[in-house]
């Protein structure tokens, strides 16, 4: 196995093995969740937050997965999409919104750097 050793024993992968696993995880077709790509755009990890937030209100309230859909008004293949972070097939409205119903009070800051 390549990768640096850790102070247990384990093995952390080197970058080339952690871009092959992005690259594979973060196909639309694979099952599973997606991960944030290193060079995304703000957009996009402002939607990947979106569907963190949703998730982290799921696991926090106990929630099925067809009792949040039914909440947010979508069916359970797009609340599926929403809790394995496939943000390519949402709008950033679209995903403010159903995080909005969860959490009411939510505010968000736009910060030019």
């Amino acid at each position: 196995m390549s990768g640096i050793k850790t102070v247990n024993g384990d093995f952390f992968p080197n970058d080339k093995r952690l871009e092959e696993v992005r690259k594979r995880l973060s196909d639309p077709h694979v099952l599973g969740s997606s991960v944030l790509a290193e060079n995304a755009s703000e957009i996009e990890r402002a939607k990947y937050k979106a569907c963190e937030s949703i998730l982290k209100y799921r696991k926090k309230n106990g929630l099925k997965q067809k009792k949040l859909a039914a909440l947010l008004g979508i069916d359970e293949s797009r609340m599926s999409e929403i809790l394995h972070y496939k943000t390519e097939k949402f709008t950033l409205d679209r995903l403010i919104g159903y995080s909005q119903i969860l959490y009411p009070n939510l505010r968000l800051n736009l910060i030019a750097a």
